[in-house]
């Protein structure tokens, strides 16, 4: 990880060799591309001003320090990258990893678009039962399918009355369901109770309506305690038929209706944009089931991992331990999470996911922060829970654009003290505002 970090401070100053003012022949030794150093024998050359880039490396003045002395008892860990050069211009404890909140959907945001891909979709079905007249629901990890009318999720999604219409005029007398799709615990161990009561998180199931809300339009609605249970009332009451939970799908029956959930794609906007946790557990649960590490929560670390590897992101100190960042045994450095916006940034099949970013002052968990930089200026992933704060994504400045992710801890013996939304996180946005202020000049001194 440290050569890795000195190479990025570095930059590209191995392609500005021809342009130093060397004396007599010498011998220079300079970093390469691989981790071992090149020598190099050069004649005398004609002396030539020191680059741009170089010098600008060496004096830039403007800097952070005095912001991150602000944050107190905050650990601040944080990289600050021009997003043109690829030069580092600050790092602050950037190889530690730490709770990454809600910075991880940009984990499952990646992870989803390189495994599932951008126009994937979610299937939910009607099969037949084992006994004449009954049909089974069998969840296909839909969180966006309506019970009704009315949605909090924007645009058309499927609906339980859109599986029912499919069946006609048959004469249904009892519904069973299937959520074999997903396996273990729904509610993972670290969550906290009020995180369903408050809105946040429903209990993850394969079949569900409404991403669990009680009020089906609201985004933050207490959500239910047995998804699988909600949905399957609703479709027994479109039927007309009772609930029996003996039934099982007859074997080797054909689907007898089938609605599909919005693309991957779009579900990973709403992901972002919102921060919506229960879309970022489904699509976790998916990359893993279609990577073949398991159904449950315990796959989600290896699939993650894996995918995250294929894309050339370092992995080191990472942990999965859910898909939307909730838990608080996540963990991300800020430079493993740097290398991931330095992947998607580059990479033309994962750059569309950036859409969904939220914007200061404009859309989503930023539309109410940096009210006191230009609008749209941070362009990032929020992230928040009991034990850090988190932000990633880009800063507009002068003369380009900085790369950034900022996450910030309480450390206190050993373990992560709360951190506080209405206190603290004006620090982080501080750290942020400062380097945007810096902006190409920024420097960690």
């Amino acid at each position: 990880m440290a050569d890795a970090r000195m190479m990025r401070w570095l930059g590209g100053a191995a392609a500005l060799i021809t342009g130093l003012s060397l004396g007599a022949a010498s011998t220079l030794i300079v970093p390469a591309t691989s981790a071992e150093d090149v020598s190099i024998t050069s004649p005398t050359p004609t002396p030539t001003p020191e680059p741009a880039s170089l010098q600008r490396a060496e004096f830039r003045k403007c800097s952070l320090q005095p912001a991150i002395d602000a944050a107190g008892d905050l650990t601040v860990h944080a990289t600050f990258t021009d997003d043109a050069t690829g030069q580092l211009l600050a790092e602050f404890h950037d190889d530690e990893p730490v709770p990454t909140a809600s910075v991880m959907k940009l984990v499952t945001a990646a992870t989803a678009y390189e495994v599932l891909g951008p126009d994937y979709r979610l299937t939910t079905q009607v099969v037949p039962g084992t006994k004449p007249g009954t049909v089974v629901l069998v969840g296909g990890g839909d969180p966006t399918l309506r019970s009704g009318d009315s949605s909090y999720f924007p645009g058309t999604t499927a609906s339980i009355a859109d599986l029912a219409a499919q069946l006609g005029n048959q004469r249904i007398t009892a519904v069973g369901i299937d959520t074999s799709r997903y396996t273990g615990p729904q509610w993972h161990p670290s969550w906290e109770p009020e995180d369903r009561t408050l809105g946040y998180m429903s209990p993850i199931s394969a079949l569900m309506v409404d991403g669990g809300r009680a009020a089906p339009a609201a985004q933050e609605s207490p959500r239910s305690e047995d998804p699988a249970s909600d949905a399957v009332a609703v479709f027994a009451a479109q039927t007309g038929a009772s609930f029996d939970p003996a039934l099982k799908p007859a074997p080797g029956a054909m689907p007898l209706a089938t609605v599909e959930s919005p693309t991957v794609a779009e579900l990973v906007d709403l992901m972002l944009l919102e921060s919506d946790n229960v879309i970022a557990e489904v699509l976790a649960r998916e990359v893993a089931i279609k990577l073949d590490t398991g159904t449950d929560f315990d796959a989600i670390n290896q699939a993650q991992r894996r995918a995250l590897l294929w894309l050339g992101v370092d992995v080191t100190g990472f942990v999965g331990a859910d898909g939307s960042g909730l838990s608080r045994d996540n963990r991300a450095s800020a430079e493993t999470i740097d290398g991931l916006l330095r992947v998607v940034s580059t990479h033309d099949e994962l750059t569309p996911l950036l859409a969904g970013l939220p914007q200061s002052q404009r859309t989503g968990t930023l539309e109410r922060r940096f009210s006191d930089l230009a609008d749209g200026a941070v362009n990032a992933k929020t992230g928040q829970i009991t034990e850090s704060l988190g932000l990633a994504g880009w800063i507009d400045v002068d003369g380009g654009r900085v790369r950034m992710v900022v996450m910030v801890t309480r450390p206190v013996g050993g373990e992560n003290a709360p951190v506080s939304v209405g206190v603290d996180r004006p620090l982080l946005d501080s750290v942020v505002a400062r380097a945007q202020e810096c902006g190409l000049q920024l420097s960690g001194q």
